[in-house]
This record gives C-alpha cells, sequence and structure tokens, in this order.
C-alpha cells in the first residue's frame, strides 16, 4: 500500500507605495499556484491457499480473508491544480482612518488522468459491475470563485490609543481530492470471504470495497466551492505603557459544505431547494422500540431500512453548514523591562450539522444523508467546541540570561453526545444501528486545567547561538478525560465512564542550535 503526495507551490507578490492620492496606500498584487500529484499503488499478494490477501481468525470454527478482484492491483492517481491571484490595498484616508480592501480570485480543479489496464475488463461484486479503466481524463471538480475582503480601523482619539476595528471576509475553503474520492471510478475493488478450517469456501460473502458509485452534482445543482464569511468587530485600548486592552465580537458561517446525498433515499429537489428533508417511505420505515430508554422513560424510535437502492451524488446540501459565536478580551502587555504577559478569554459556541473534527462527516462521506438514522438529533453542539477558554501565557528574563516562560489554560469540556443502539434496545433490525438518543452535544468533558513551564539559557560560541532548556508539561499532573462511554443502551461500562485520558505530567530536555 504505496500512497504518494507531492506538491509544489510557487507564490509571486509585488508591493507599491502611492501617497497623495487620497491619502496614502500600500497596494499588494500578487499570485500562487498549488500543483499537486498524487498515486495510490496497492498490490495484494494472494494466499495459495484461498487466495485472499489477508486472513484472520474467528474462533475455532471458521476464518475470514480479503478477496481482492481483478488483477488484484489498483494504480489510482489524482491531480489538483490551484491557481490564485489576490489584489489589497492598506489605504491611510486620514490620522483617524484606514481601511483594508482586497479581492481574491481563486480557479481549482481535481483531474483524474488516464488510468487503469484496459485488458482487466468488467468486475463484478455483489449487484455492481463496472470497469475501473479510464481512457481519458475526468475532471470532477471545477470552479471559479472571488472572495471579497473589507475591514477598518479607526482611531477614535486621534493618537493611536484607541481604536475600533471592524471586518467582513470570505474564504474559500482549501481545495481537496477528498471531496470527490468517493466518485473514483479506479479504486479498491474486492470482498470478505468466510473460510472453513480446511480452506474451502463457506458459503457467506461480504462486499469491502469498490470504485465509486456516486455522481457528481445533482440535475443543475453543480458541485460549488464551500466557503467561511467571517464578521469581527472590536475595540482595542492602550491602557497604560506597555499595556493594552482589547475585545472582538466575531460570527463565522461555512456554507456550500460538500456531502454525499442519496435521492433514492430522500426527496433530493426538496432538500436541494429548501434544506427539507423528506425521507422515501419505499426505502425506510420508522419503528419504535420495545422498551423505554432508561435516561427518558420514552420508546425511542429507529428507521427500519425496506430495501437497498442507491442513486448517490456528491453536492452541496442545504444544511449542511457550520456557524460559530465568539468573545474574545485579551489584555496583552509588551515585552519590556524583562518580561511579557498575554492573557485571554474567550466564549464560544459553534453549531451545525458538520462536525469540524476531520471524519466522514467533514469530508462529505457520512450517512447523513443517506440514512435517516444518522440524521436523529444530529443538530447541535459541535465536536470541537470549547465554550470558555481561558489563557495565560507569561515570559521572564531572569537572572545569569535565564528565561523562564509559561503557559496556563482554562478550558471548559468538550461537548459528548448520548447514542442508544438497537439491539441493546431490544429492536431486531437488518443490521445493528446506533443513533444519537438526544440533541448532539448535550454532556461535557471533563474541564482542562494545565500549566506548562520552560526554563532556556542562551550561550553565544561566536556566530552560532545554542540555548538549552526543560520543559515541564501538565504541570499539575491533570488526569482529564477526553473519551468517555457514550452508549447508555450498553452496559459494558458506566455511561459517562472514562474510556480515555489526557497525557499525564512530562518532563523535557533539549538544545538548539542558530546560525547568525
Amino acid at each position: 500500500d504505496d500512497y504518494k503526495r507531492n506538491r509544489t507551490n510557487i507564490n509571486v507578490d509585488a508591493t507599491s507605495y502611492i501617497n497623495d492620492f487620497l491619502g496614502s496606500h500600500e497596494l499588494k498584487i500578487g499570485g500562487e499556484a498549488q500543483i499537486a500529484r498524487t498515486t495510490w499503488y496497492f498490490h495484494g499478494v494472494k494466499d495459495p491457499i484461498t487466495g485472499a490477501c489477508f486472513n484472520s481468525m474467528i474462533g475455532d470454527d471458521y476464518y475470514y480473508g480479503l478477496i481482492m478482484k481483478g488483477s488484484g492491483d489498483v494504480d489510482r492517481k489524482d491531480n489538483l491544480d490551484d491557481y490564485f491571484g489576490f489584489i489589497q490595498d492598506t489605504w491611510r484616508v486620514n490620522n483617524h482612518l484606514t481601511i483594508n480592501l482586497g479581492l481574491r480570485l481563486e480557479y481549482n480543479s481535481v483531474t483524474w488522468p488516464a488510468q487503469g489496464d484496459p485488458n482487466e475488463g468488467p468486475i463484478t461484486i455483489g449487484s455492481r459491475t463496472f470497469n475501473r479503466y479510464m481512457p481519458e481524463a475526468i475532471t470532477p471538480l471545477k470552479w471559479k470563485t472571488l472572495a471579497p475582503r473589507f475591514g477598518l480601523i479607526y482611531d477614535i482619539s486621534g493618537d493611536a490609543k484607541t481604536l475600533f476595528k471592524a471586518s467582513w471576509s470570505r474564504y474559500t475553503m482549501p481545495n481537496q481530492v477528498g471531496w470527490v474520492n468517493v466518485s473514483h471510478p479506479n479504486g479498491w475493488a474486492g470482498y470478505i470471504q468466510w473460510f472453513n478450517p480446511d480452506g474451502s469456501f463457506y458459503p457467506f460473502s461480504l462486499p469491502w470495497a469498490s470504485p465509486g458509485q456516486s455522481k457528481i452534482g445533482y440535475k443543475d445543482y453543480g458541485l460549488k466551492a464551500p466557503f467561511t464569511d467571517e464578521l469581527t468587530v472590536g475595540i482595542e485600548r492602550e491602557l497604560l505603557t506597555d499595556w493594552s486592552f482589547s475585545a472582538r465580537y466575531m460570527r463565522k458561517w461555512d456554507r456550500q459544505l460538500i456531502h454525499k446525498i442519496d435521492a433514492a433515499d430522500l426527496d433530493a429537489d426538496l432538500l436541494m431547494s429548501t434544506g427539507e428533508i423528506v425521507w422515501n417511505p419505499l426505502n425506510w420505515v420508522q419503528v419504535q422500540t420495545p422498551v423505554v430508554d432508561p435516561i427518558t422513560g420514552q420508546t425511542v424510535t429507529f428507521y427500519r431500512m425496506i430495501r437497498n437502492r442507491t442513486d448517490e451524488y456528491i453536492t452541496n446540501p442545504k444544511g449542511a453548514e457550520r456557524n460559530y459565536t465568539g468573545v474574545e478580551i485579551t489584555l496583552n502587555k509588551r515585552f519590556s523591562r524583562g518580561w511579557g504577559l498575554n492573557a485571554s478569554y474567550t466564549y464560544a459556541q459553534s453549531t451545525g450539522l458538520i462536525s469540524t473534527g476531520r471524519g466522514n462527516a467533514s469530508l462529505g462521506t457520512s450517512t447523513l444523508f443517506t440514512n435517516p438514522n444518522a440524521h436523529i438529533n444530529a443538530y447541535g453542539n459541535l465536536d470541537m467546541e470549547s465554550k470558555h477558554q481561558f489563557k495565560l501565557q507569561a515570559l521572564f528574563k531572569g537572572p545569569l540570561g535565564i528565561n523562564m516562560s509559561g503557559y496556563f489554560r482554562y478550558l471548559a469540556g468538550l461537548p459528548w453526545s448520548r447514542f442508544v443502539t438497537s439491539i441493546y434496545m431490544g429492536l431486531a433490525l437488518p443490521s445493528s444501528v446506533q443513533i444519537y438518543a438526544e440533541k448532539r452535544g448535550q454532556n461535557h468533558l471533563d474541564d482542562t486545567v494545565q500549566l506548562d513551564l520552560r526554563l532556556e539559557k542562551m550561550f553565544k560560541i561566536k556566530n552560532v547561538n545554542l540555548a538549552v532548556f526543560a520543559d515541564c508539561f501538565n504541570v499539575f499532573n491533570q488526569g482529564a478525560a477526553i473519551q468517555v462511554w457514550q452508549d447508555s443502551s450498553d452496559h459494558t461500562y458506566d455511561l459517562g465512564e472514562m474510556t480515555s485520558i489526557c497525557n499525564p505530567r512530562v518532563f523535557q530536555l533539549g538544545a538548539r542550535i542558530e546560525f547568525n
């Protein structure tokens, strides 16, 4: 399994200073190119008895192995080409007002070059038949976007001690081949086969992987670039010499997020036009558990699949979104007289349907729009939201040239969600299903209270600086849970019981060499 990713970046920009034209200007023009090429080669070595690329035991009665179809090899290629051009102007209108204007033009594309083995022929796995050979290049993703930015700084008192700041910006989300991976015609192809102890085939197999069958875009709704709009408003005040205070309000909207939908499982036209979700009653039916949820005392509703039929598209479904609101207060002491300090408090609220962590939802490949069970209570607090954050950083220049620094932080616990599982709720479905038992993110992990310290001494040896340092991380040795048991229907552990813990106190010694 050899996955190679090569990327080349080229940046160029030029700055011009213009005076006496409605004020003064710092005008910057530039461009950037990002060219990436990935190759994913997989070779399966087959067992001479079973033909499987790996075998795994299940008890003493039988075992299973992965059977690769076709030639057994995969040599997949993806090309990513991004080109950017920008112009920005820092316009000092007068002694009170400075305006920042910017515009960014982007071209993004993902191309699958011609690839595959022309002699391999059609491959069948389960009910699917496909051909991985691609005689011509395909470009599944291509868009041009404009991203404007506007900001202003107003010096209220005219002495640069009290500043009002505001900005609105649009950012196109970075391009990646992962947006369209599930549509690539050339990919892994195989199934899991069960075997008897003597190596003969057991009458059970399960499709494991096959090239993508999702189409790009839905009808007239082509695949569009996801973006973030950001609004900030704040004020900054110099309190004393070297001391400043600032307060800032922030809003962010993530829109046009890319995700897979299944037009066979829901009303895709209604979803794309209004965001309303209506599941296809020919494919899914609601069923209730025979036992009640021990936490709420109510029966729980799941969906049972009636027929397995797919018609998948990669598009920008309405409702695939994230929202962020934050307030930040900062007190800063610039480094002078041998010490510096920065303290901040942030209140944050992050809600939406698409998670912020890197996973199937953020990559657009989850079952949120293909399985109604995944959508139950799925809109709520996002998984990386720490609602209250206090941070204190300080640096002191001590005796004998020894610098001492510390970083203290209090972070409110991240949200976690309670689940229930159909099999533990007494409901027999074709396969066990797990759903959110309440609105997402209603519970929270332990708060984090952590202090890190460093001592550092610099030695000058001619044109070389040698720094030696000692670090202590998690000085308090706090043992905060970073993962807990979330399934209230499975009593393997108690609900909320810790299953993973943060790192303990750690000491580190190191050195750094700098050449002048």
